[in-house]
Parts: structure tokens; sequence; C-alpha cells
């Protein structure tokens, strides 16, 4: 058939050198490491920075979780109240996660510029506070 003589198969002699420069640390080293096929100067380390930095992140918000138990109890919280506090952060991630997941994929910028206000307006809400009521 026509589709297998279009497929040229080395010869015999030739066969050994083309293992033996596939072995070889040049054509090991010629061909770079890559993660989904795209140059690791331009994924992997990039990557690393932004694993690292989220890695910084959550060990700080991690290690103060636990004092906001001690700190609710010491203002006069219930166990009950205390709790909701606690888990209020992750309810309002996993009820919208999602669509705001979906928000900034159809809109980056906007979804950006819309978390970063929420942010400012809990800010200045906190820093206008005279109390906990």
């Amino acid at each position: 058939s026509a589709g297998l003589n279009a497929i040229r198969l080395p010869s015999p002699a030739t066969a050994p050198t083309l293992a033996a420069r596939q072995c070889t640390p040049q054509a090991s080293s010629a061909r770079r490491p890559s993660i989904l096929e795209l140059p690791r100067a331009t994924v992997a380390e990039p990557l690393a920075l932004l694993l690292l930095s989220q890695l910084v992140l959550f060990v700080g918000v991690g290690a103060v979780i636990p004092t906001i138990a001690l700190y609710g109890k010491a203002i006069g919280l219930s166990a009950a109240l205390n709790g909701v506090v606690l888990s209020a952060p992750a309810v309002a991630l996993a009820l919208l996660a999602r669509p705001a997941g979906g928000f900034a994929d159809r809109a980056r910028k906007p979804a950006m510029l819309l978390g970063m206000a929420g942010i400012v307006v809990s800010d200045l809400g906190t820093a206008a506070a005279d109390g906990l009521g």
C-alpha cells in the first residue's frame, strides 16, 4: 500500500548510529526541559515564584486563624458565634468561587478592580468602626 511505502525506516547500517546519537549527552542537553511543551524559563521559574508567594501568603493567614478563636473568646463571643466567625470566609469562598471565576474569565480587569474595591470598602469599614457592636 502507498501509506506504508511513504514511511522511511533507517537501514540496518545506520540504526546503531541513530541509537548512539540519541543516547549522547549532547542530544539530551539540546532538548531543554519543558513544562507543558513550554520552555522552562517561560513557565517553571515564574511558576516557582508564584507558588512560593502563595506558600508565604497561606502560612501568614494560617498563623492567624488559631488566634481568632482565642480573641473571640476574650471579647465574649459564644462558641457557636466563634464558629460562625471562623467558618464565614470558607462558606463565602465555597458559594462565590464558581460565579466569581466565571466573571473573571469573561472580564479579567473589571473583576480585579471589583475585588480591590471590595477590599478598600472593607478596610474603610474596619477603620471607621469604633467598636464591635
